[in-house]
């Protein structure tokens, strides 16, 4: 896994307790892998430049902390919480006045947060890759 208690809770301004930790890192870890095409995968995080690792460091504690805001242990659980609900053609949903104030990422329902983070890193990088 990307980061320890220990490390989160020094990152984090709002730690959720430890044992909800350990569910929500998995989760939060798939899905920065899933936005990050799975860098991590081929590249050693503690050996990888500094500024990169620690900016992906946070990205995963401000995950763990948005889900635990949200009361959810992964991105489908925060997307489809409450906020609607159709039964043939009866639709009901949710006042969008109650809505969170978090703004979602482009990646789906992350807090905008990662984006801000991880972009200027090239983790977030959607392009074709080339190898010469």
């Amino acid at each position: 896994m990307y980061l320890t208690y220990a490390e989160y809770s020094d990152i984090s301004f709002n730690p959720v307790p430890e044992e909800q930790f350990t569910k929500q890192l998995a989760s939060a870890s798939f899905t920065l892998d899933s936005v990050t095409g799975y860098f991590y995968h081929g590249t050693d995080l503690e050996t990888d430049v500094a500024q990169r690792k620690q900016a992906f460091k946070r990205a995963v504690a401000i995950t763990i902390d948005y889900y635990g805001a949200n009361g959810s242990t992964s991105q489908f659980a925060t997307a489809t919480g409450g906020q609607s609900i159709t039964i043939g053609r009866t639709s009901m949903s949710e006042n969008s006045s109650n809505t969170s104030a978090v703004t979602k990422s482009q990646f789906g329902n992350l807090p905008i947060d990662v984006d801000n983070i991880l972009g200027p890193t090239g983790l977030l990088f959607k392009g074709v890759r080339t190898l010469c």
